[in-house]
């Protein structure tokens, strides 16, 4: 699993953390990892025809692609 490092907003953060926190259980912690996966996995889903469109437009494999800025 790859380990990225990202920059968020304070702001955003917390609303995060306010997220983990709701969906934990007691003795159960949701960490902020966790809510960050499943959001990306619910936007890449909800791309689905732009992530297959990229991929056929490009002859090399996505596997181990860095975004840049």
């Amino acid at each position: 699993m790859g380990n990225p490092s990202i920059s968020i907003p304070d702001s955003l953060l917390g609303d995060v953390d306010a997220i983990a926190h709701a969906r934990s259980n007691p003795g159960e912690k949701v960490s902020r990892s966790e809510v960050v996966r499943d959001a990306l996995e619910k936007y890449v889903d909800e791309h689905e025809e732009e992530v297959a469109k990229g991929n056929a437009d490009n002859d090399n494999s996505t596997d181990g692609a860095q975004a840049t800025n």
